[in-house]
């Protein structure tokens, strides 16, 4: 990904990323279950999180789910989730204008999550690819673990106050 990044104080890169597919699921169980095996996840049993290739689910709730994709597979995955028949309870929306992404990643990530973010995230509390809404300096975040980091989104209203706020605490002159 063609990513705008700056070193941190830390062992880590922080930056404002280009936004994968976002897509929104929501529907009966068996009908999303047998449409997402069909682009080989599986709806979890024990965890909220299921991975297939370039494809990552998080599941908050049985019935709602939250699939991210590279951009390039959006219009394709957003046909093949939505072909008919759809249930009456079933919606896939496509999110992905809706969010602005930002990236922090390398061996000190951690460090620096724990300041701006109020979760526990330490790998054993949130493993790789797992996902979970939360706040990011105080601003509504969809928080996903990937790689040696972290990835969040906030809405696109607050992406200029984000990336503002991120360079400043970057600066030289920041204490």
């Amino acid at each position: 990904m063609n990513r705008q990044r700056t070193s941190c104080r830390y062992a880590c890169e922080v930056g404002r990323m280009p936004s994968p597919a976002l897509l929104d699921i929501k529907g009966a169980g068996p009908e999303i279950a047998g449409r997402l095996a069909e682009l080989g996840l599986v709806i979890p049993q024990r965890s909220r999180f299921s991975t297939a290739g370039d494809l990552h689910l998080v599941l908050p709730r049985a019935t709602h789910g939250l699939l991210r994709a590279p951009l390039a597979r959006r219009t394709e995955l957003l046909e093949r989730l939505n072909r008919p028949p759809t249930g009456p309870d079933t919606l896939i929306i496509d999110l992905t204008e809706a969010w602005a992404w930002f990236s922090i990643q390398g061996p000190e990530s951690n460090e620096v999550m724990a300041v701006i973010c109020p979760l526990d995230l330490d790998p054993s509390s949130m493993a790789v690819d797992g996902a979970t809404f939360t706040e990011v300096v105080g601003i509504k975040a969809l928080l996903w673990r990937m790689g040696n980091g972290f990835e969040w989104a906030v809405e696109r209203s607050h992406a200029h106050w984000m990336a503002d706020w991120l360079a400043r605490v970057q600066s030289p002159d920041a204490h």
